[in-house]
Order: structure tokens, then C-alpha cells, then sequence
């Protein structure tokens, strides 16, 4: 008797009420897309003019959607931030054209990128915005729609709207109960909580082993300044011998050991920002250096040089001329 949540129902269902700022629908499929340099399976949105501003999706290339894209059935498109990252890597583009399903499209914008921690998210940014008139044109003659989000002017009316849409959609589909009322708004917060708690659980996890990686290393700055004071010390007795005092060999032996650590850090970079560009586009966010983040690293090795260094260069610096010498 009901066919489901179509786009037909949408006369009735978006209808003005006092209280709802605006109605967003969408309709999501999966589907693979073409472009010159090869292809790539994603999601296929159809969304109306509103969709960005009443759903928080900021454009940061080229334009969003339009009415009169919709009214048109334009065969236009609006990438998330990874797909566009992915088919075209870190170009501009807007004006490029792609393929889904046979049908051409024109680029026209890409979305800003973002935190993802839901579902719905994580389709947007890996995914094309098209207009909704043309997905049911072109992408589904059923008419299906994913949801009809429904945007309040206040949260206290959120009881009140949803017996409102509830009874649209039970007139729209003669009788029969067979929506669903969803708080996005505190399926988001609980979605990003568990992000966060994610995050936390993940942050714990590299910083111990970031932690027994730069004890091992400190460990072997250890080993070989031990290894070079025991092979240089007639070397520190003939500096001594010659006016040399403490202190001097104090520093001498620090900064080796600081410059056998900034030897390590150079490397590390190097290798981690290879590794990192090589590997970016297999991960759907990407894989950033960050520069606050280097700094910091190369500020803990060189902190962690000092420690370890320390104690071979007190020895080196008590060391008698004569004991050194014999």
C-alpha cells in the first residue's frame, strides 16, 4: 500500500509550519564515478539548494547547488573534500567534468573539509552533491528518498513538529505508519562523543608507544657517547692537559650528543613525510604533517639527547689527565 519515503511525498510533507526553519531532503546510492585519470567507487547524493547552509556543509572551491540547478535538472556536482583530494590530487576541480552511471556531470564546487564522525559525514566527504530533480531524473526512477531532514527554529518544539511531520507522512502513504522520527542533533553529539572517546583511546595507545620508542632511542644516544668516551679518553686527558677544563668537555660531549640526535630527527623527517605523502590518498582524511607537531618532536629529541648524554659527559669531564693518558 506504501511505496516508502518518495520524493512525491515532499508537496505534502514540506509544507510552511510557524516553527521549522527549513527542510532539507536526500537521497544517497552507491556508485562508481569516471574521470580521466580512472575511477572511483563513492556516494551519490541528491540534495536540494539548501542542503549546505541548513546541514553545515560549507563550500570552500567554485559554488553549492542552486534553485536554479534544481529547476533546471542541471547535471552539475559538488565533491566532498577526500573525493576531490582522491580523483584529482589537491588540484583545482571545478569545471572538470566526471561520469556516474553514463551521465556526465560538470564540477562546479567542493565542500569544505572537516571532522568525521558520523555516517552521514563521512558520505558527504566521500561523495558528490548533486540536485535532487536530477538524481530522480538520472540515478533512481523509484523516487526513493534517504530522509527529510527537518531543520527547528527551537529545540523545545521538537516534540510538537515531529507528531506534525509523523501525521503528514501517515497522510501521504494512506494510513500506514512506516517513518521514523531522529534526533540528529543528539544522534551528532553522541556520535562525536564517541569520536572523542575514539581519539582519547587512540592518543593513549601512540603516545605509549611513542614513548618506548624514545626511551629506546635515548638508550642507544646512551650507548654511544658511552662507547665514545671509552675510546676517546686519552684524547680527553690530551685536551685537558693542554688547558682544557671541565666544563668544556662537559659541552663537547652534550653536543655530540646533540648533534647524533638532530642526525636522527633529519632522517626521521624525511622518511615520515615520504611515507605520509605516499600513503595520503589511501586513507579517506588524508595524511597531514603537522608543522607545531614536528617542532615538538624535534624539541623532544633534542630534550632526551641532554638526558642521556648527561652522564657520559660528567664522566668525561671528572676524567683526571693523568688516569686519561695512561
Amino acid at each position: 500500500m506504501s511505496l516508502g519515503l518518495r520524493s512525491e511525498d515532499l508537496a505534502r510533507l514540506t509544507a510552511p509550519h510557524d516553527k521549522v526553519a527549513g527542510f532539507s531532503p536526500r537521497a544517497t546510492k552507491r556508485s562508481v564515478v569516471r574521470v580521466a585519470g580512472g575511477a572511483e567507487r563513492i556516494f551519490v547524493n541528491g540534495v536540494t539548494a539548501d542542503y549546505s547552509f541548513l546541514m553545515d556543509r560549507p563550500i570552500s572551491l567554485g559554488r553549492g547547488i542552486t534553485d536554479n540547478d534544481q529547476r533546471r535538472h542541471s547535471a552539475v556536482a559538488v565533491l566532498g573534500a577526500t573525493l576531490a583530494n582522491k580523483l584529482f590530487g589537491g588540484s583545482d576541480p571545478v569545471g572538470h567534468d566526471l561520469v556516474i552511471e553514463n551521465v556526465p556531470f560538470r564540477i562546479v564546487g567542493v565542500l569544505a573539509s572537516g571532522q568525521i564522525f558520523n555516517e552521514e559525514l563521512y558520505m558527504d566527504a566521500n561523495g558528490a552533491l548533486i540536485p535532487l530533480t536530477t538524481y530522480m531524473d538520472r540515478m533512481d526512477t523509484d523516487h526513493q528518498l534517504s530522509q527529510v531532514t527537518v531543520k527547528l527554529k527551537s529545540k523545545r518544539d521538537l516534540d510538537e513538529v515531529s507528531a506534525v511531520m509523523l501525521a503528514r507522512a501517515r497522510q501521504s502513504h494512506h494510513g500506514i505508519e512506516d517513518v521514523e522520527v531522529k534526533n540528529l542533533d543528539a544522534e551528532l553529539a553522541r556520535a562525536h562523543q564517541q569520536f572523542q572517546d575514539q581519539m582519547n583511546g587512540w592518543a593513549v595507545v601512540l603516545l605509549s608507544l611513542a614513548g618506548t620508542v624514545l626511551l629506546v632511542g635515548g638508550v642507544g644516544v646512551l650507548s654511544v657517547m658511552l662507547i665514545s668516551f671509552s675510546d676517546r679518553r686519552y684524547e680527553i686527558g690530551l685536551r685537558k692537559s693542554i688547558g682544557a677544563d671541565d666544563g668544556q668537555i662537559l659541552v663537547q660531549f652534550l653536543l655530540e650528543a646533540m648533534v647524533l640526535a638532530a642526525i636522527g630527527a633529519s632522517i626521521g623527517t624525511l622518511a615520515g613525510s615520504a611515507l605520509c605523502r605516499a600513503l595520503s590518498d589511501k586513507f579517506p582524511w588524508g595524511l597531514v604533517v603537522n608543522p607545531y607537531g614536528l617542532a615538538a618532536a624535534w624539541g623532544i629529541a633534542l630534550l632526551l639527547a641532554v638526558a642521556f648524554g648527561l652522564y657520559p659527559a660528567i664522566r668525561a669531564a671528572r676524567l683526571s689527565p693523568m688516569e686519561a693518558m695512561q
